[in-house]
C-alpha cells in the first residue's frame, strides 16, 4: 500500500511539473489519493490509554463513584457488514445509597452494537506558535454516548446525576471533539510530506479542497483521503519604463536572490560572456531575497546614449535553483 501511495503521489507531481515550452500556464493543480489505515489495536489501545485503572468520579450532591476498568475486556471489535461491537468489564462502587449499590460486587459486563459511531471529519486549529499558519487536519472520532447510556440503563443504573458524571467520564473533555473522542489525528501537510519526501515545501504546494471517505475492512478503519493540490511556478518580469529608471525593477512572484546583474548592449546580447561587454556591470548587490528589486538601487545611472539595452540577471530561485536569463530594457 505504502509504495502504491508513493508512485501515485509522485506521478501527480510530476504532470503538475510536466510543462511543455510553448504553455504559459504558470499554476497547476491535480487531484492526489490517498489512503490511510487505523487498526483495531491501535484504536484499543488509545481506548486503554485514555480510561483503563482506577478512577474516582465526583456526583454532584450525592458522593464519589469508584470506576475500575478491566482494560483487557475494553474496546471494540470491527466486524463484518461495517458492525463495531463495544465490549466492557468494569467495576462501579459509591459511597452512597443508589441504584449501584444493587449490583452484586458493583460489576458490570457485556457487549453492545455501535454501528456508525466512527466517523471521520477534517478540522481547523491555529498553532501554538503564532508564526505558523491554520493547520488543518484529518481526524477520526468515536462516539460512546449512546453506548454508555445503553450500557448504564442494561444495568439498571438510572439516575440522572450518576449517568451524567459516568457518560462525562467516558468523553474524555480534553480529547473531544463535537461531543465524540478523537482517536487519531493527521494534519495534511503531514500526509503529504510523508508520502512524497517532503516535496510540499520545495514545490510550494496548496491544498484547494479535500474530500474524505471513512469504511471499516479486515479490522481496520479505512480513511480514503481525495486533496485537490495547486502548485505555482516561480517567474520573473520587469516593471516601470527606462525614460523612469529610477522606479524600473525585476520581480518575482516568489523571493529570490541577485547575483549578478549587467546592463548590455543589444549587440553582444547573444554568443557571449555578457559581463565582458557591459555597458553597466551593476554592484550594488545585496544578498537578502526579496520579490523585487529596484535596477536603479542595483545599476545607478541609466546609460542613456546606448539605444538597445538589455538587462542579463543570474538570480537565486526561491529553493536554491540558478537561473540565467535576459529582459530587454530599451
Amino acid at each position: 500500500m505504502m509504495k502504491k501511495i508513493i508512485l501515485t503521489i509522485a506521478f501527480v507531481v510530476a504532470t503538475l511539473w510536466a510543462d511543455d515550452e510553448n504553455n504559459n500556464s504558470r499554476i497547476k493543480s491535480a487531484v492526489v489519493k490517498m489512503q490511510t489505515l487505523v487498526g483495531e489495536t491501535a484504536v484499543n489501545n488509545i481506548l486503554k490509554a485514555y480510561f483503563a485503572g482506577k478512577h474516582e468520579i465526583s456526583v454532584k450532591d450525592m458522593g464519589n463513584i469508584t470506576l475500575t476498568l478491566n482494560d483487557e475486556k475494553f474496546g471494540i471489535d470491527i466486524q463484518e457488514n461495517d458492525d463495531i461491537v463495544f465490549g466492557y468489564d468494569m467495576t462501579i462502587t459509591s459511597d452512597f445509597q443508589s441504584s449501584l449499590s444493587n449490583i452484586s460486587g458493583g460489576r458490570i459486563s457485556g457487549e453492545l452494537n455501535i454501528k456508525g459511531a466512527i466517523s471521520a471529519k477534517t478540522v481547523k486549529r491555529v498553532a501554538d506558535n503564532a508564526v505558523e499558519k491554520t493547520k488543518s487536519a484529518i481526524v477520526i472520532l468515536l462516539d460512546l454516548n449512546s453506548a454508555i447510556e445503553k450500557m448504564l440503563n442494561k444495568h439498571g443504573i438510572k439516575e440522572v446525576p450518576i449517568m451524567s458524571a459516568i457518560k462525562d467520564f467516558f468523553l474524555k473533555k480534553e480529547a473531544e471533539i463535537d461531543g465524540k473522542i478523537e482517536l487519531w489525528r493527521q494534519e495534511y501537510s503531514t500526509l503529504l510530506n510523508v508520502y512524497i519526501n517532503k516535496v510540499e515545501a520545495p514545490l510550494d504546494l496548496k491544498i484547494l479542497d479535500v474530500n474524505l471517505n471513512l469504511s471499516l475492512n479486515n479490522d481496520n478503519i479505512v480513511v480514503d483521503f481525495e486533496a485537490e493540490i495547486q502548485s505555482e511556478k516561480q517567474y520573473f518580469w520587469m516593471e516601470g519604463n527606462y525614460k523612469d529608471f529610477a522606479n524600473m525593477s525585476l520581480n518575482s512572484n516568489k523571493e529570490f536572490q541577485l547575483i549578478e546583474v549587467d546592463l548590455v548592449d543589444d549587440i553582444h546580447k547573444t554568443g557571449r560572456n555578457p559581463s565582458l561587454f557591459a555597458v553597466v556591470k551593476c554592484s550594488n548587490i545585496s544578498k537578502e531575497r526579496r520579490n523585487f528589486f529596484n535596477l536603479k538601487e542595483v545599476c545607478g545611472e541609466f546609460p542613456e546614449k546606448v539605444p538597445y539595452l538589455y538587462g542579463f540577471f543570474r538570480v537565486r530561485t526561491k529553493h536554491g535553483g540558478i537561473l540565467l536569463f535576459s529582459r530587454r530594457i530599451k
